[in-house]
């Protein structure tokens, strides 16, 4: 009695996973742009309002794909805002360019070795740049040099 209990509970427990299975979403990928136009991907979908597309991967069974916003409500939005998890986030780099380096290791030295920078303004005006400001030109090299360096 006890062995046919104990197969009709293993019978029930892999029919269970089995069809947990069929009913899983599809692998794949979520695809969109951000703000600055810098493509985005990850395996979640964006925050609610942002058009992004669904990209299956091979083994996927239907597809999400869909240029409308992707809509989120405020209990998912809730919840993903407490997981500690990150999601994978992957983002398609640019091919090195020496040039690109090259300038951007000079801006770097400019900035490091200059107290007072001069720059001139859209109107023709010339001023110097402000701490916050040349803070960002930092930024910006650094960025360069990590992207078109190798």
């Amino acid at each position: 009695m006890n062995n046919k209990i104990l197969h009709l509970v293993s019978f029930f427990a892999i029919a269970l996973s089995f069809s947990a299975t069929l009913v899983a979403d599809p692998s794949g990928y979520y695809r969109w742009k951000d703000s600055e136009g810098n493509l985005k991907l990850s395996d979640r979908p964006p925050e609610a309002g942002i058009k992004a597309e669904f990209v299956e991967t091979p083994g996927s069974k239907k597809s999400r794909g869909s240029s409308e916003p992707v809509a989120s409500s405020s209990a998912e939005q809730e919840a993903a805002a407490t997981k500690p998890e990150q999601p994978l986030k992957m983002e398609i780099m640019p091919p090195k360019d020496p040039a690109r380096c090259k300038q951007a290791k000079a801006n770097m030295q400019a900035f490091e070795g200059a107290a007072r920078i001069r720059i001139t303004d859209a109107d023709g005006t010339q001023r110097l740049i402000t701490e916050e400001e040349k803070q960002v030109q930092v930024e910006r090299a650094q960025k360069a040099i990590r992207e078109n360096c190798n």
